[in-house]
């Protein structure tokens, strides 16, 4: 299990890794720097609120539930991945909606960043957070091979849709637009309704 797991982590970290690089490319031939930044700034405003709204929750899930596996815990399992559920979504939910309904001074703060950008970035918090944490999840349960999977197809997602978009003139929206569908079809792919 050890050398199947770190096969398929060896596999996501490269491929993904070589997507995410064809997909930056993509981005810095097509848009401008201007649009180029937008687009930065609001993932990286995603990935930022959404680490700290998941505040370690779904780590947890990591390091219990082999534990629990182990211990032959398995009631615990499903009680540590429904609260870890529940507080993420309170949580994120409360995040995003705060983003939403302060765009408009966001945009004021963050200089050049368009409301537009900033709402999208308010929704794409609860679709990664969601997706980070189904991860984690898997992660516990030591599903390596899921994980690349759903990776890979997210990333790949992630790449033609906001090159698609791209060309279609949609300008820094395309792959923002690309990476909110990508981590829906990675969170829906990840998601068990056993949990």
């Amino acid at each position: 299990n050890l050398v199947s797991n770190t096969f398929f982590l060896l596999l996501d970290w490269g491929i993904v890794g070589i997507l995410s690089f064809i997909f930056w490319i993509i981005i810095w031939k097509n848009l401008t720097p201007f649009q180029t930044g937008i687009f930065s700034t609001s993932q990286n405003l995603i990935v930022l609120i959404s680490t700290i709204t998941t505040a370690s929750f779904a780590y947890v899930c990591t390091k219990l539930i082999p534990e629990y596996i182990e211990n032959k815990k398995y009631g615990l399992i499903n009680s540590l991945i429904r609260f870890v559920l529940g507080m993420t979504l309170l949580i994120t939910v409360v995040a995003s909606l705060v983003i939403f309904f302060f765009a408009p001074t966001l945009s004021r703060l963050i200089p050049n960043l368009p409301i537009e950008a900033i709402i999208l970035a308010s929704l794409g918090i609860i679709l990664f957070t969601f997706e980070v944490t189904f991860g984690d999840i898997l992660f516990g349960y030591q599903n390596m091979k899921k994980y690349f999977i759903t990776d890979i197809v997210g990333t790949l997602f992630k790449v033609i849709l906001g090159a698609g978009l791209i060309y279609f003139g949609f300008q820094y929206v395309g792959p923002l637009v690309g990476f909110l569908f990508a981590s829906i079809i990675v969170a829906i792919l990840r998601f068990n309704v056993k949990w």
